[in-house]
């Protein structure tokens, strides 16, 4: 029985620590930020954060998520071959795509000083030319099998991004969440190399049109996802305040181990979910849903108990007290967190099943509704709107 069990525990335990230690650079850095910014600046921080996440995925899904799906069709061994062509093209559209940073700035006009803004566009935009990288080389470790080689890179980036962080912070705390990120995901990319040394060549490699083709709709995901993101979180701005968005990312950065949970999980359910939507086996499908959703709710429930109120026994009332700021708004940022995570089971099975389409209709629907509710209660509910917002939109999401 042990011996059976056994190679799961340390799939679900490497997956678990390089999610969790990858999530944990973007944790530092946001909590960086929420103690070190003002109200006003944090609120700038997170609508650019909400536009670098956007940006990133042009590479991501036009590229590098269609190389994955394509990789999983070769024998495993033979997964890592594909790298070097497919992060010499995806790097290619990052750059482009990274320009995006100094449009999406726009709606801050105004409203914080210059000098922040340009280090927040100026590092965000370095950043994404080489985070979606960094994600996609680790995604591929674990779809050849090593996916302690992903946690290592991971764990190299949360040091070398604490270490980022104040060594930049010592100069400038506007650049170092973004700055610390960039210095983490390229000090853990230097690393990965010596282990990508001396492998063959690939069984195929996709050309540009035919990984286009497959990422026109994946990237149609993305965007509706996190453009729809972006859209909300500017409505905010708009008819809140931008100090609100600072308190709603106060909020984000206390369900992010919801998210860490679910990222890690994911590095190890997807790929069994790809395989059996690819043999159309249903019921291996369903199994690893289940799976996906206990352990989740394992962790999630305890977690939202302990840090869902201000209550004395929370540690983080003093750690965070921005997220507490607004009675609430933690509570409904773990709740939108859970229903955000709990359809990456049924997304991975739609995307080996080629069915691109129908994930990317229910995301635009389910975006626009997000941004209806946000644009219908923003001026009532504050920063309370985006959470709520997003929740009733992934609970539709989930649903469809």
């Amino acid at each position: 029985m042990l011996t059976r069990v056994r190679p799961f525990l340390s799939w679900v335990t490497a997956g678990q620590l390089d999610a969790g230690l990858a999530s944990l650079g973007s944790f530092i850095a946001g909590l960086y930020a929420v103690r070190e910014l003002s109200a006003s600046e944090l609120g700038a921080y997170a609508l650019m954060f909400n536009a670098y996440v956007m940006v990133t995925q042009f590479s991501a899904q036009l590229i590098y998520t269609p190389s994955e799906v394509h990789s999983v069709g070769w024998d495993q061994e033979q997964r890592l071959t594909g790298l070097q062509a497919s992060t010499r093209k995806g790097t290619m559209v990052a750059i482009v795509a990274s320009l995006g940073m100094v449009l999406a700035a726009l709606p801050l006009a105004g409203s914080v000083s210059s000098v922040i803004v340009v280090a927040f566009v100026v590092s965000g935009l370095l950043l994404a030319m080489v985070s979606p990288t960094q994600d996609h080389v680790r995604r591929t470790f674990h779809l050849a099998g090593q996916s302690w080689r992903a946690a290592t890179m991971s764990a190299v980036m949360v040091v070398a991004t604490a270490g980022g962080i104040i060594g930049v912070g010592e100069l400038s705390p506007a650049w170092a969440p973004f700055g610390g990120l960039l210095v983490g995901n390229v000090v853990s990319l230097a690393i990965s190399r010596k282990w990508l040394r001396g492998l063959g060549p690939a069984p195929d490699v996709p050309s540009y049109r035919e990984l286009f083709s497959r990422g026109r709709w994946l990237l149609g995901v993305g965007l509706a996802s996190t453009g729809f993101g972006y859209l909300s979180a500017t409505l905010v701005k708009v008819l809140a305040g931008v100090a609100a968005l600072g308190y709603v990312e106060g909020a984000r950065v206390v369900a992010q181990p919801i998210n860490i949970i679910s990222l890690g999980l994911v590095a190890v359910v997807a790929p069994q979910a790809m395989e059996a939507s690819l043999h159309k086996d249903r019921g291996r499908a369903r199994r690893w849903r289940v799976r996906f959703l206990l352990l989740l709710a394992m962790v999630a429930v305890p977690y939202a108990l302990l840090t869902g109120g201000s209550w004395s026994a929370n540690p983080l009332v003093g750690l965070i007290p921005n997220a507490y700021a607004v009675e609430g708004l933690v509570t409904l940022s773990l709740i939108s967190a859970f229903l955000n995570s709990a359809s990456n089971p049924w997304r991975a099975e739609l995307l080996a099943a080629r069915l691109e389409g129908v994930l990317g209709r229910s995301v635009a629907t389910t975006g626009l509704l997000e941004s209806a509710v946000v644009a219908g209660t923003a001026g009532v509910a504050g920063p309370a709107a985006l959470p709520i917002g997003h929740g009733i939109a992934a609970a539709a999401r989930w649903v469809w």
